[in-house]
Protein backbone atom coordinates (compact mmCIF):
# COMPACT_ATOMS: atom_id res chain seq x y z
CA UNK A 1 0.00 0.00 0.00
CA UNK A 2 0.96 3.67 -1.19
CA UNK A 3 2.29 5.62 2.31
CA UNK A 4 1.69 8.63 0.64
CA UNK A 5 -2.30 8.40 1.29
CA UNK A 6 -1.78 8.74 4.61
CA UNK A 7 -1.70 12.39 3.55
CA UNK A 8 -4.31 12.45 1.69
CA UNK A 9 -7.58 14.60 3.33
CA UNK A 10 -10.41 13.25 4.70
CA UNK A 11 -14.17 14.33 3.31
CA UNK A 12 -14.55 16.77 6.11
CA UNK A 13 -11.05 19.20 5.54
CA UNK A 14 -12.18 18.62 1.89
CA UNK A 15 -15.52 20.15 2.60
CA UNK A 16 -13.80 22.91 4.86
CA UNK A 17 -11.26 24.18 2.44
CA UNK A 18 -12.48 24.11 -1.33
CA UNK A 19 -11.82 26.36 -3.88
CA UNK A 20 -16.16 27.38 -3.78
CA UNK A 21 -17.56 28.26 -1.26
CA UNK A 22 -20.56 25.22 0.25
CA UNK A 23 -23.64 25.82 2.22
CA UNK A 24 -26.80 23.96 3.48
CA UNK A 25 -29.44 26.07 4.49
CA UNK A 26 -33.28 25.81 5.09
CA UNK A 27 -36.14 26.54 3.01
CA UNK A 28 -36.25 29.78 4.54
CA UNK A 29 -32.45 30.75 4.30
CA UNK A 30 -30.59 29.74 7.31
CA UNK A 31 -27.38 28.69 7.09
CA UNK A 32 -26.98 25.16 9.00
CA UNK A 33 -23.91 24.19 7.58
CA UNK A 34 -21.23 25.89 5.41
CA UNK A 35 -17.82 26.07 4.62
CA UNK A 36 -14.32 27.81 6.11
CA UNK A 37 -13.96 29.24 2.36
CA UNK A 38 -17.31 30.63 2.38
CA UNK A 39 -16.51 32.25 5.73
CA UNK A 40 -13.47 33.49 5.07
CA UNK A 41 -14.01 35.24 2.01
CA UNK A 42 -16.51 37.43 4.14
CA UNK A 43 -14.70 37.77 7.34
CA UNK A 44 -16.88 35.79 9.61
CA UNK A 45 -16.24 32.35 11.59
CA UNK A 46 -18.64 29.60 11.03
CA UNK A 47 -19.74 29.67 14.43
CA UNK A 48 -21.38 33.58 13.98
CA UNK A 49 -23.05 32.27 10.74
CA UNK A 50 -24.71 28.63 11.93
CA UNK A 51 -28.22 29.06 12.95
CA UNK A 52 -27.93 32.36 13.26
CA UNK A 53 -27.82 34.33 10.21
CA UNK A 54 -29.91 34.20 6.66
CA UNK A 55 -27.88 33.89 3.39
CA UNK A 56 -30.04 36.21 2.20
CA UNK A 57 -28.94 38.41 5.17
CA UNK A 58 -25.51 38.71 3.84
CA UNK A 59 -26.48 39.49 0.41
CA UNK A 60 -26.37 43.73 -0.45
CA UNK A 61 -30.18 45.72 -0.32
CA UNK A 62 -30.45 45.30 -4.54
CA UNK A 63 -29.67 41.71 -4.27
CA UNK A 64 -32.27 40.97 -1.57
CA UNK A 65 -34.80 42.01 -3.37
CA UNK A 66 -33.70 39.84 -6.20
CA UNK A 67 -33.61 36.72 -3.72
CA UNK A 68 -36.79 37.43 -2.83
CA UNK A 69 -38.43 38.39 -6.01
CA UNK A 70 -36.66 35.51 -8.13
CA UNK A 71 -34.16 33.25 -5.92
CA UNK A 72 -36.39 32.00 -3.86
CA UNK A 73 -39.85 31.30 -6.26
CA UNK A 74 -37.24 29.45 -8.68
CA UNK A 75 -36.22 27.28 -6.10
CA UNK A 76 -40.01 26.65 -5.51
CA UNK A 77 -40.70 25.84 -8.70
CA UNK A 78 -38.03 24.26 -10.62
CA UNK A 79 -36.27 22.93 -7.44
CA UNK A 80 -32.18 24.73 -8.45
CA UNK A 81 -31.18 27.85 -10.14
CA UNK A 82 -27.97 28.54 -11.69
CA UNK A 83 -24.94 31.49 -12.18
CA UNK A 84 -26.81 33.92 -9.67
CA UNK A 85 -24.62 36.56 -9.65
CA UNK A 86 -24.96 38.76 -6.15
CA UNK A 87 -22.93 41.29 -4.46
CA UNK A 88 -22.48 39.85 -0.23
CA UNK A 89 -21.47 41.77 1.98
CA UNK A 90 -18.07 41.45 3.84
CA UNK A 91 -17.64 41.96 7.77
CA UNK A 92 -16.10 44.89 6.72
CA UNK A 93 -18.85 46.90 4.74
CA UNK A 94 -17.26 45.81 1.19
CA UNK A 95 -18.92 44.21 -1.19
CA UNK A 96 -17.79 40.96 -2.49
CA UNK A 97 -19.16 39.72 -5.98
CA UNK A 98 -20.41 35.94 -5.76
CA UNK A 99 -21.79 34.05 -8.28
CA UNK A 100 -24.29 31.04 -6.42
CA UNK A 101 -25.71 27.67 -7.70
CA UNK A 102 -28.27 25.98 -5.86
CA UNK A 103 -30.06 22.73 -5.51
CA UNK A 104 -33.49 22.03 -3.56
CA UNK A 105 -33.43 18.28 -2.04
CA UNK A 106 -35.41 16.48 0.52
CA UNK A 107 -34.19 13.91 3.81
CA UNK A 108 -37.91 12.69 4.64
CA UNK A 109 -39.91 15.69 5.18
CA UNK A 110 -37.45 18.14 5.29
CA UNK A 111 -36.65 20.23 2.88
CA UNK A 112 -32.90 21.89 2.41
CA UNK A 113 -30.92 23.78 -0.19
CA UNK A 114 -27.45 23.07 -1.11
CA UNK A 115 -25.57 26.30 -2.05
CA UNK A 116 -22.59 26.50 -4.47
CA UNK A 117 -20.17 29.84 -4.49
CA UNK A 118 -17.52 31.09 -6.64
CA UNK A 119 -15.60 34.43 -6.80
CA UNK A 120 -16.91 36.65 -9.53
CA UNK A 121 -14.96 39.20 -10.00
CA UNK A 122 -15.40 39.21 -13.72
CA UNK A 123 -18.09 37.29 -15.18
CA UNK A 124 -16.35 33.53 -15.71
CA UNK A 125 -14.06 33.97 -12.97
CA UNK A 126 -15.75 31.34 -10.58
CA UNK A 127 -14.52 28.71 -13.98
CA UNK A 128 -10.70 29.59 -13.20
CA UNK A 129 -11.75 28.65 -9.00
CA UNK A 130 -13.13 25.47 -10.51
CA UNK A 131 -10.35 24.40 -12.03
CA UNK A 132 -8.36 24.61 -8.58
CA UNK A 133 -10.84 22.63 -7.26
CA UNK A 134 -10.14 20.09 -10.10
CA UNK A 135 -6.78 19.76 -8.67
CA UNK A 136 -7.29 18.83 -5.47
CA UNK A 137 -10.28 16.28 -6.69
CA UNK A 138 -7.68 14.86 -9.00
CA UNK A 139 -4.50 14.44 -6.59
CA UNK A 140 -7.56 12.65 -4.22
CA UNK A 141 -8.25 9.99 -7.00
CA UNK A 142 -4.79 8.63 -6.86
CA UNK A 143 -5.01 7.21 -3.53
CA UNK A 144 -5.36 3.38 -3.09
CA UNK A 145 -8.40 1.05 -1.63
CA UNK A 146 -8.31 2.07 1.92
CA UNK A 147 -9.24 5.66 0.97
CA UNK A 148 -12.18 5.19 -1.32
CA UNK A 149 -14.69 5.70 0.81
CA UNK A 150 -13.28 9.56 2.14
CA UNK A 151 -12.53 9.51 -1.78
CA UNK A 152 -16.59 8.89 -2.58
CA UNK A 153 -17.73 11.36 0.17
CA UNK A 154 -15.81 14.06 -0.58
CA UNK A 155 -16.62 13.53 -4.72
CA UNK A 156 -20.11 13.32 -3.32
CA UNK A 157 -19.57 17.18 -1.94
CA UNK A 158 -17.62 18.42 -4.87
CA UNK A 159 -21.05 16.87 -7.08
CA UNK A 160 -22.65 19.34 -5.49
CA UNK A 161 -21.14 22.29 -7.20
CA UNK A 162 -20.49 20.55 -10.51
CA UNK A 163 -24.13 19.70 -10.90
CA UNK A 164 -25.52 22.92 -9.76
CA UNK A 165 -23.34 24.69 -12.34
CA UNK A 166 -24.31 22.08 -15.16
CA UNK A 167 -20.62 21.29 -15.23
CA UNK A 168 -18.53 18.63 -15.91
CA UNK A 169 -14.70 18.11 -15.60
CA UNK A 170 -12.08 15.78 -17.16
CA UNK A 171 -8.33 15.09 -17.51
CA UNK A 172 -5.84 13.43 -20.35
CA UNK A 173 -2.98 11.49 -19.46
CA UNK A 174 -0.64 12.68 -22.49
CA UNK A 175 1.69 9.61 -21.73
CA UNK A 176 -1.10 6.93 -21.45
CA UNK A 177 -3.39 9.30 -23.65
CA UNK A 178 -6.09 7.81 -21.11
CA UNK A 179 -8.71 10.33 -20.60
CA UNK A 180 -10.95 10.40 -17.92
CA UNK A 181 -14.65 12.03 -17.59
CA UNK A 182 -16.63 13.04 -14.81
CA UNK A 183 -20.40 11.32 -14.26
CA UNK A 184 -21.63 15.40 -14.21
CA UNK A 185 -19.79 15.45 -18.28
CA UNK A 186 -21.69 12.03 -18.79
CA UNK A 187 -24.76 13.17 -17.74
CA UNK A 188 -24.52 16.61 -19.60
CA UNK A 189 -23.85 14.77 -22.78
CA UNK A 190 -26.60 12.07 -21.69
CA UNK A 191 -24.38 8.69 -21.41
CA UNK A 192 -24.82 6.32 -19.15
CA UNK A 193 -21.95 5.91 -15.93
CA UNK A 194 -19.15 4.77 -18.21
CA UNK A 195 -20.14 4.92 -21.39
CA UNK A 196 -18.49 7.20 -22.96
CA UNK A 197 -15.25 6.27 -24.46
CA UNK A 198 -11.73 7.03 -22.82
CA UNK A 199 -10.24 7.88 -26.22
CA UNK A 200 -9.58 11.47 -27.29
CA UNK A 201 -10.25 10.87 -31.15
CA UNK A 202 -13.91 9.24 -29.57
CA UNK A 203 -14.11 12.22 -27.43
CA UNK A 204 -13.08 14.47 -31.38
CA UNK A 205 -16.60 12.97 -32.69
CA UNK A 206 -18.67 14.28 -30.28
CA UNK A 207 -17.26 17.89 -31.21
CA UNK A 208 -19.28 19.68 -33.65
CA UNK A 209 -17.53 19.67 -37.15
CA UNK A 210 -16.98 23.12 -37.70
CA UNK A 211 -15.99 24.15 -34.10
CA UNK A 212 -13.45 20.24 -34.35
CA UNK A 213 -10.26 22.94 -36.02
CA UNK A 214 -10.78 25.71 -33.31
CA UNK A 215 -10.99 23.65 -30.45
CA UNK A 216 -7.13 21.81 -31.62
CA UNK A 217 -5.96 25.66 -32.07
CA UNK A 218 -6.85 26.82 -28.97
CA UNK A 219 -5.53 23.65 -26.87
CA UNK A 220 -2.43 23.73 -29.20
CA UNK A 221 -1.36 27.21 -28.40
CA UNK A 222 -2.32 26.48 -24.63
CA UNK A 223 0.43 23.77 -24.82
CA UNK A 224 3.29 26.18 -26.41
CA UNK A 225 2.48 29.08 -24.76
CA UNK A 226 2.11 27.72 -20.71
CA UNK A 227 -1.40 29.14 -20.56
CA UNK A 228 -5.22 28.61 -19.84
CA UNK A 229 -7.51 28.05 -22.34
CA UNK A 230 -10.84 29.24 -22.73
CA UNK A 231 -12.97 28.35 -26.11
CA UNK A 232 -16.71 27.89 -26.81
CA UNK A 233 -18.16 25.11 -29.05
CA UNK A 234 -20.56 22.80 -29.26
CA UNK A 235 -21.35 19.05 -28.27
CA UNK A 236 -23.66 16.79 -29.57
CA UNK A 237 -26.04 15.52 -27.06
CA UNK A 238 -26.85 11.59 -27.27
CA UNK A 239 -30.41 12.57 -28.18
CA UNK A 240 -29.17 14.21 -31.39
CA UNK A 241 -29.56 17.73 -30.56
CA UNK A 242 -26.49 20.53 -30.17
CA UNK A 243 -25.01 21.54 -26.73
CA UNK A 244 -23.69 24.93 -26.06
CA UNK A 245 -20.58 24.33 -23.70
CA UNK A 246 -17.22 26.74 -22.82
CA UNK A 247 -14.63 24.37 -22.47
CA UNK A 248 -11.66 25.75 -20.18
CA UNK A 249 -8.20 24.03 -19.16
CA UNK A 250 -4.88 23.67 -18.32
CA UNK A 251 -1.37 21.48 -18.69
CA UNK A 252 0.25 20.03 -15.90
CA UNK A 253 4.21 20.27 -16.50
CA UNK A 254 6.74 17.66 -14.92
CA UNK A 255 10.31 19.67 -13.39
CA UNK A 256 11.70 19.04 -16.73
CA UNK A 257 8.86 21.48 -18.03
CA UNK A 258 7.52 18.50 -20.19
CA UNK A 259 3.28 18.63 -20.49
CA UNK A 260 2.28 15.79 -18.45
CA UNK A 261 -1.72 15.98 -18.32
CA UNK A 262 -4.16 17.71 -19.78
CA UNK A 263 -7.00 19.26 -17.31
CA UNK A 264 -10.21 20.46 -18.42
CA UNK A 265 -14.10 21.64 -17.33
CA UNK A 266 -16.65 21.61 -19.53
CA UNK A 267 -19.67 24.56 -18.77
CA UNK A 268 -23.10 23.96 -20.36
CA UNK A 269 -23.72 28.08 -21.25
CA UNK A 270 -27.19 27.91 -22.78
CA UNK A 271 -28.84 30.21 -19.79
CA UNK A 272 -25.87 32.31 -20.22
CA UNK A 273 -26.20 32.50 -24.32
CA UNK A 274 -29.74 32.73 -23.80
CA UNK A 275 -29.48 35.57 -21.10
CA UNK A 276 -26.79 37.66 -23.37
CA UNK A 277 -29.25 37.39 -26.04
CA UNK A 278 -32.21 38.76 -23.30
CA UNK A 279 -29.78 41.46 -22.79
CA UNK A 280 -28.94 42.66 -26.36
CA UNK A 281 -32.80 43.00 -26.99
CA UNK A 282 -33.36 44.55 -24.25
CA UNK A 283 -30.68 47.56 -24.68
CA UNK A 284 -31.97 47.19 -28.26
CA UNK A 285 -35.17 48.06 -26.19
CA UNK A 286 -34.02 50.79 -23.88
CA UNK A 287 -31.97 52.47 -27.29
CA UNK A 288 -35.17 52.51 -29.25
CA UNK A 289 -37.04 54.31 -26.27
CA UNK A 290 -34.27 56.51 -25.73
CA UNK A 291 -34.62 57.93 -29.56
CA UNK A 292 -37.95 57.73 -29.01
CA UNK A 293 -37.65 60.06 -25.97
CA UNK A 294 -35.63 62.42 -27.92
CA UNK A 295 -38.27 62.33 -30.93
CA UNK A 296 -40.77 63.17 -28.03
CA UNK A 297 -38.55 65.57 -26.64
CA UNK A 298 -37.89 67.57 -30.32
CA UNK A 299 -41.42 67.39 -31.24
CA UNK A 300 -42.81 68.45 -27.91
CA UNK A 301 -40.37 71.46 -28.15
CA UNK A 302 -41.63 72.91 -31.32
CA UNK A 303 -45.12 72.16 -30.29
CA UNK A 304 -44.64 74.62 -27.59
CA UNK A 305 -43.01 76.71 -29.29
CA UNK A 306 -45.66 77.48 -31.84
CA UNK A 307 -48.62 78.83 -28.80
CA UNK A 308 -45.65 80.77 -27.63
CA UNK A 309 -45.38 83.51 -30.15
CA UNK A 310 -48.54 84.86 -30.20
CA UNK A 311 -49.07 85.16 -26.70
CA UNK A 312 -45.67 86.70 -26.49
CA UNK A 313 -47.29 89.45 -29.58
CA UNK A 314 -49.71 90.09 -27.63
CA UNK A 315 -48.16 90.62 -24.38
CA UNK A 316 -46.10 93.28 -26.74
CA UNK A 317 -49.22 94.88 -27.77
CA UNK A 318 -50.81 95.03 -24.33
CA UNK A 319 -47.23 97.02 -23.48
CA UNK A 320 -47.93 99.62 -25.85
CA UNK A 321 -51.35 100.31 -24.13
CA UNK A 322 -51.76 102.37 -20.74
CA UNK A 323 -53.43 100.17 -18.41
CA UNK A 324 -54.75 102.17 -15.71
CA UNK A 325 -56.36 98.99 -13.62
CA UNK A 326 -54.10 97.70 -10.89
CA UNK A 327 -55.23 94.19 -11.15
CA UNK A 328 -54.95 94.10 -15.09
CA UNK A 329 -51.21 95.24 -14.79
CA UNK A 330 -50.54 92.82 -11.97
CA UNK A 331 -52.15 90.24 -14.19
CA UNK A 332 -50.19 91.30 -17.12
CA UNK A 333 -46.73 91.01 -14.75
CA UNK A 334 -47.48 87.42 -14.47
CA UNK A 335 -48.37 86.54 -17.71
CA UNK A 336 -45.26 88.29 -19.03
CA UNK A 337 -42.99 86.40 -16.57
CA UNK A 338 -44.64 83.00 -17.04
CA UNK A 339 -44.22 83.42 -20.99
CA UNK A 340 -40.37 83.91 -20.66
CA UNK A 341 -40.17 81.12 -18.56
CA UNK A 342 -41.38 78.74 -20.68
CA UNK A 343 -39.88 80.76 -23.12
CA UNK A 344 -36.50 79.17 -21.77
CA UNK A 345 -37.81 75.78 -21.19
CA UNK A 346 -38.67 75.37 -24.44
CA UNK A 347 -35.52 76.60 -25.89
CA UNK A 348 -33.71 74.58 -23.53
CA UNK A 349 -35.73 71.79 -24.89
CA UNK A 350 -35.03 72.66 -28.42
CA UNK A 351 -30.73 72.71 -27.71
CA UNK A 352 -31.12 69.58 -25.73
CA UNK A 353 -32.93 67.84 -28.66
CA UNK A 354 -30.41 69.50 -31.40
CA UNK A 355 -27.49 67.96 -29.11
CA UNK A 356 -28.80 64.81 -29.08
CA UNK A 357 -29.65 64.35 -32.36
CA UNK A 358 -25.81 66.26 -33.63
CA UNK A 359 -27.97 68.95 -35.32
CA UNK A 360 -26.44 71.53 -32.80
CA UNK A 361 -23.96 73.97 -35.20
CA UNK A 362 -22.07 76.06 -32.78
CA UNK A 363 -21.02 79.43 -34.52
CA UNK A 364 -17.03 79.71 -33.03
CA UNK A 365 -15.28 82.91 -32.94
CA UNK A 366 -12.93 84.40 -30.98
CA UNK A 367 -15.28 85.83 -27.92
CA UNK A 368 -14.79 88.64 -24.79
CA UNK A 369 -14.90 86.45 -21.65
CA UNK A 370 -16.16 89.64 -19.69
CA UNK A 371 -18.89 90.60 -22.31
CA UNK A 372 -20.63 86.74 -22.25
CA UNK A 373 -20.36 86.98 -18.32
CA UNK A 374 -21.99 90.71 -18.47
CA UNK A 375 -24.69 89.79 -20.99
CA UNK A 376 -25.22 86.47 -18.38
CA UNK A 377 -26.08 88.48 -15.83
CA UNK A 378 -28.35 91.21 -17.60
CA UNK A 379 -30.24 87.45 -18.93
CA UNK A 380 -30.37 85.92 -14.76
CA UNK A 381 -30.80 89.69 -13.30
CA UNK A 382 -34.58 89.15 -12.92
CA UNK A 383 -34.74 85.91 -11.25
CA UNK A 384 -32.04 86.92 -8.87
CA UNK A 385 -33.52 90.29 -7.94
CA UNK A 386 -36.58 88.62 -7.54
CA UNK A 387 -35.13 86.17 -4.74
CA UNK A 388 -33.31 89.16 -3.51
CA UNK A 389 -30.21 87.71 -3.72
CA UNK A 390 -26.65 89.67 -3.50
CA UNK A 391 -24.47 88.95 -6.78
CA UNK A 392 -20.86 89.57 -7.17
CA UNK A 393 -18.98 89.75 -10.18
CA UNK A 394 -15.17 89.24 -10.34
CA UNK A 395 -14.37 90.34 -13.40
CA UNK A 396 -11.19 89.09 -15.70
CA UNK A 397 -8.29 91.61 -14.66
CA UNK A 398 -7.10 91.40 -18.60
CA UNK A 399 -8.81 90.83 -21.21
CA UNK A 400 -9.63 87.24 -21.81
CA UNK A 401 -10.49 85.92 -25.26
CA UNK A 402 -11.79 82.04 -26.26
CA UNK A 403 -12.96 80.29 -29.20
CA UNK A 404 -16.37 80.24 -28.16
CA UNK A 405 -20.02 80.63 -29.59
CA UNK A 406 -20.84 83.69 -28.29
CA UNK A 407 -24.48 82.73 -27.32
CA UNK A 408 -23.65 79.59 -25.85
CA UNK A 409 -21.12 80.76 -23.76
CA UNK A 410 -23.38 83.19 -22.88
CA UNK A 411 -26.09 80.34 -22.15
CA UNK A 412 -23.89 78.14 -20.14
CA UNK A 413 -23.20 81.43 -17.36
CA UNK A 414 -26.60 82.00 -17.41
CA UNK A 415 -27.85 78.92 -16.56
CA UNK A 416 -25.34 78.18 -13.75
CA UNK A 417 -26.52 81.86 -12.33
CA UNK A 418 -30.26 81.13 -12.73
CA UNK A 419 -29.29 77.60 -10.81
CA UNK A 420 -27.93 79.18 -8.30
CA UNK A 421 -30.58 81.32 -7.79
CA UNK A 422 -33.35 78.75 -7.69
CA UNK A 423 -31.35 76.60 -5.37
CA UNK A 424 -30.59 79.45 -2.97
CA UNK A 425 -33.01 80.63 -0.22
CA UNK A 426 -34.18 84.58 -0.34
CA UNK A 427 -31.64 86.64 0.43
CA UNK A 428 -28.52 84.90 -0.15
CA UNK A 429 -25.40 85.54 -1.99
CA UNK A 430 -24.19 84.20 -5.23
CA UNK A 431 -20.44 84.81 -6.72
CA UNK A 432 -19.71 84.92 -10.39
CA UNK A 433 -15.59 85.04 -11.40
CA UNK A 434 -13.40 84.41 -14.06
CA UNK A 435 -9.68 83.32 -13.60
CA UNK A 436 -6.96 81.13 -15.53
CA UNK A 437 -6.01 78.29 -14.82
CA UNK A 438 -3.17 76.14 -16.56
CA UNK A 439 -4.10 77.54 -20.18
CA UNK A 440 -7.49 77.46 -19.64
CA UNK A 441 -10.31 79.69 -18.98
CA UNK A 442 -12.17 79.45 -15.41
CA UNK A 443 -16.04 80.44 -14.86
CA UNK A 444 -16.90 79.64 -11.50
CA UNK A 445 -20.38 80.41 -10.04
CA UNK A 446 -20.82 79.90 -5.90
CA UNK A 447 -23.45 79.90 -3.80
CA UNK A 448 -24.64 80.02 -0.08
CA UNK A 449 -27.29 77.95 -1.03
CA UNK A 450 -29.24 74.36 -0.15
CA UNK A 451 -25.72 72.33 -0.88
CA UNK A 452 -25.46 69.09 -2.48
CA UNK A 453 -25.28 65.68 -0.78
CA UNK A 454 -22.11 63.57 -1.81
CA UNK A 455 -24.32 60.96 -3.25
CA UNK A 456 -25.53 63.40 -5.78
CA UNK A 457 -22.31 65.14 -6.89
CA UNK A 458 -21.76 62.84 -10.12
CA UNK A 459 -25.40 62.72 -10.96
CA UNK A 460 -25.97 66.50 -10.62
CA UNK A 461 -25.59 66.90 -14.36
CA UNK A 462 -27.54 64.24 -15.54
CA UNK A 463 -30.66 65.07 -17.58
CA UNK A 464 -33.51 65.55 -15.53
CA UNK A 465 -32.01 65.38 -12.14
CA UNK A 466 -33.30 67.59 -9.32
CA UNK A 467 -32.29 67.98 -5.68
CA UNK A 468 -35.17 66.82 -3.39
CA UNK A 469 -35.49 70.09 -1.71
CA UNK A 470 -36.28 71.89 -5.03
CA UNK A 471 -39.03 69.81 -5.82
CA UNK A 472 -41.08 71.72 -3.73
CA UNK A 473 -39.97 74.81 -5.01
CA UNK A 474 -42.35 76.56 -7.67
CA UNK A 475 -38.80 77.42 -9.84
CA UNK A 476 -37.03 74.14 -9.49
CA UNK A 477 -37.82 73.59 -13.05
CA UNK A 478 -37.51 70.36 -14.97
CA UNK A 479 -33.46 69.78 -14.68
CA UNK A 480 -32.34 70.34 -18.35
CA UNK A 481 -30.12 73.90 -17.42
CA UNK A 482 -27.55 72.00 -15.82
CA UNK A 483 -27.19 69.08 -18.30
CA UNK A 484 -27.62 71.22 -21.41
CA UNK A 485 -24.40 73.10 -19.78
CA UNK A 486 -22.00 70.43 -19.75
CA UNK A 487 -22.98 69.03 -23.41
CA UNK A 488 -22.29 72.46 -24.65
CA UNK A 489 -19.21 72.97 -22.41
CA UNK A 490 -18.26 69.59 -24.14
CA UNK A 491 -18.78 70.78 -27.55
CA UNK A 492 -16.33 73.48 -27.10
CA UNK A 493 -13.54 71.43 -26.18
CA UNK A 494 -14.30 72.11 -22.21
CA UNK A 495 -16.22 70.86 -19.31
CA UNK A 496 -17.37 71.66 -16.04
CA UNK A 497 -17.56 70.28 -12.39
CA UNK A 498 -19.55 70.79 -8.97
CA UNK A 499 -18.09 70.83 -5.72
CA UNK A 500 -20.02 71.27 -2.71
CA UNK A 501 -19.21 70.18 1.37
CA UNK A 502 -23.22 69.15 1.89
CA UNK A 503 -26.34 69.82 2.27
CA UNK A 504 -26.71 73.67 3.49
CA UNK A 505 -22.84 74.68 2.75
CA UNK A 506 -23.90 75.94 -0.95
CA UNK A 507 -22.12 74.31 -3.59
CA UNK A 508 -19.70 75.90 -6.74
CA UNK A 509 -20.18 75.19 -10.56
CA UNK A 510 -16.93 75.69 -12.46
CA UNK A 511 -16.34 75.67 -15.98
CA UNK A 512 -13.29 75.30 -18.13
CA UNK A 513 -12.59 76.82 -21.42
CA UNK A 514 -9.34 76.65 -23.76
CA UNK A 515 -7.63 80.15 -23.57
CA UNK A 516 -6.88 81.18 -27.12
CA UNK A 517 -2.92 82.29 -26.74
CA UNK A 518 -2.03 85.61 -27.93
Amino acid sequence: MDDSSASIPGPEELFEYASCGLLVTSKDGVIQRVNDTFCRWLGYKSAELLNEVRLQDLIAVGGRVFHQTHWAPLLQIQGSIGEIQLDMIHREGQRVPMLFNAIRRRRGNAAFDEISAFIATDRRAYERELLLARRSAESSLIAQQDTQLALQQSRDVLGIALRGAKMGVWSRNLSTRHVWFSRELEELLGFREGEFSDQPRDFQTVIFDGDRQTVSDVIEHALLSKTDYAVEFKLRHTDGSWLSVEGRGRFAYAEDGKATMLYGVVIDIAERLQAEHQLRQLNEQLNQADRRKDEFLATLAHELRNPLAPLRNVLEILKLRKIADPKLVWAHGIIDRQVSHMTHLVDDLMDVSRITTGRLQLRMQPTDLATAMEHAVETSRPIIDAASHTLTVAWPAVPLSISADPTRLTQMISNLLTNAAKYTPNGGVIDLRADVDQGCVTVSVSDNGIGIAAPHLSRIFDMFSQLTPALDRSQGGVGIGLALVRALAQLHGGEVSVSSDGPGTGSTFLIRLPLIQI
